[in-house]
């Protein structure tokens, strides 16, 4: 009888064990959501106005992304091959905030910062300073002051390739987004790392 017992509380604890401590790492990323606007005419004002009229976030929005998509070099694995559901790919899109206006299309970031003198010395990584990014990605084109924007352009340094719900690009320590648009607003999901 008594070994019985054991054996029970033994397997309960086992049990019990299992829950409170997982395999896996418990710390989970979500999609963490922002809202960019068409770029022509933003600032702070408008860029404010508009997201007040917001329909509301995807769904998917503070949902947990893929482990699959957090670990070193996932690939283009997690995107299904259906057709992109973005914006044409020069129209910009973008944010702002009480120092300027940033934004993107397919290939270039366009920002407030740098300006005009600086930004003909200044590449991707420059702008990007803190961020880790892969060794094999030496080169970036130099940017160049868009004078119709007056803004600086900054050719992005890697490919997008695109589905329905997904960009991915390479040259990203976590090369997954997720996207909604609806015409006048496009959500973007990054993982909150």
């Amino acid at each position: 009888m008594l070994m019985t017992l054991l054996m029970i509380s033994t397997t309960t604890a086992g049990c019990l064990l299992d829950e409170i401590i997982p395999e896996e790492p418990t710390e989970t990323a979500l999609w963490d959501c922002r809202i960019e606007v068409p770029m022509a005419g933003l600032d702070w004002e408008a860029y404010q106005a508009k997201i007040e009229q917001h329909p509301g976030y995807p769904g998917w929005c503070g949902e947990p992304v893929p482990r699959g998509m957090l670990v070193s070099d996932p690939g283009p694995s997690f995107l299904d091959g259906s057709n992109s559901t973005l914006p044409p790919p020069d129209d910009l899109y973008g944010f702002a905030d009480e120092r300027g206006s940033w934004g993107r299309n397919e290939s270039h970031y366009v920002g407030a910062w740098p300006g005009p003198e600086e930004c003909s010395t200044t590449t991707f990584f420059d702008i990007f300073y803190w961020i880790d990014w892969p060794e094999n990605l030496t080169e970036a084109e130099i940017s160049y002051w868009d004078e119709g924007m007056s803004m600086c352009a900054t050719p992005v340094p890697c490919e997008s390739l695109v589905d329905s719900q997904f960009i991915y690009e390479w040259c990203w320590p976590y090369p997954y987004v997720r996207y909604h648009w609806t015409g006048e607003y496009l959500y973007i999901g990054q993982a909150s790392v």
